[in-house]
This record gives structure tokens, C-alpha cells and sequence, in this order.
């Protein structure tokens, strides 16, 4: 079991935080590491025993998703928490200018985001409790709807600066 968090899974979660959680994407690292699990655990495939079995054996209650999710909620929280001109912030509010293509757009980072948030993930990503008051202004940032591409919002939203208990007026994307 400490050889698969050490090595397996610090390199499967190795960048999560900026991943898009997308079906194939999660279906490949779920079965990495179902794949690490059973090899550190000398179970081959052809045993034909289930991951779920496997899981029980080892000691794992939720598959590494969940620990992904709970890492982008965390960076999520962090990047909310920068400075206006930090560049992480600034891309997180980036919209392309050009049309988009005909179809659903692809499914992006923030969509991950406000669904980690919906299904109440107990988790969430604090490490410590001074950062929990924040949750109801991230959480009314993200589950705003996000204007269409090519359009910028200029309107500027108050902010309740927690420290001094003073307003400021976020500044818009230039």
C-alpha cells in the first residue's frame, strides 16, 4: 500500500489540478490505477477478481477521482484567493475571442468545477478552517453562468475583503 502511494499514485496525480475531467480521461486513470492496485497486490487479471474486491483487500474506500477532485477544488480556492494581475487568475477568466465551432463545446476545467461543487463533496479541499468562510463567494462565482466566447464581462462585482471588512470593486478583464 505504500509503495502505491508513493509511487503510483503521487505520478497519476502528479498536475491533476488542471486537468479537464473528461470521460475517456477519467476512464484512463481509473484503470492505471486499478492496474498499479493489482500489480502491487500480485493479482493478475486473468484471476478474474473484481476492483471493487481488490479495493476492499487493500484498504481503499474511493478511487483516486475523487482525491483529483478534491486537488482542483483546492486549486480552485487558491487561485480565487490571488491577486487580480496573477496570471493563473488572469486564465482562469480568459474567454477566447474567435467563434467557436458548431456543436456542444467541449466539456472545460470550470464545468468540472461547479459539478464537484453541486455534488457537495464532503471533502472539498480545505486544509485548514480559516479558508471556509470563502466557500459561498467561490461557490456563487463559479455557479454564475459563464458568458458566451468572444464577450467579456465589464460590469464590476463587489468583493467582501474577509481582513478588513471593506468593499473594493474587482477590476475587469482588460
Amino acid at each position: 500500500m505504500n509503495i502505491y502511494n508513493v509511487l503510483s499514485k503521487s505520478s497519476l496525480l502528479y498536475g491533476s489540478e488542471t486537468w479537464r475531467l473528461t470521460e475517456n480521461n477519467t476512464r484512463r486513470v481509473e484503470a492505471t490505477e486499478m492496474d498499479a492496485l493489482r500489480r502491487s497486490s500480485r493479482i493478475s487479471r486473468k484471476e478474474r477478481i473484481r476492483n471493487v474486491t481488490i479495493r476492499q483487500q487493500i484498504g481503499l474506500e474511493e478511487p483516486i477521482i475523487k482525491e483529483n477532485e478534491q486537488n482542483q477544488l483546492i486549486w480552485y480556492g487558491n487561485v480565487q484567493r490571488m491577486a487580480e494581475g496573477r496570471l493563473p487568475k488572469i486564465a482562469l477568466k480568459w474567454m477566447p475571442k474567435q467563434k467557436r465551432a458548431r456543436g456542444r463545446p467541449k466539456k472545460n476545467w470550470m464545468e468540472c468545477i461547479r459539478k464537484a461543487m453541486k455534488e457537495g463533496n464532503p471533502a472539498y479541499g480545505y486544509r485548514n478552517t480559516t479558508a471556509k468562510p470563502q466557500r459561498v463567494v467561490w461557490q456563487a462565482e463559479a455557479l454564475v453562468p459563464q458568458p458566451a466566447y468572444g464577450y467579456h464581462t465589464t460590469t464590476a462585482k463587489p468583493q467582501r475583503n474577509t481582513n478588513t471588512h471593506r468593499t473594493r470593486a474587482i477590476q475587469p478583464m482588460k
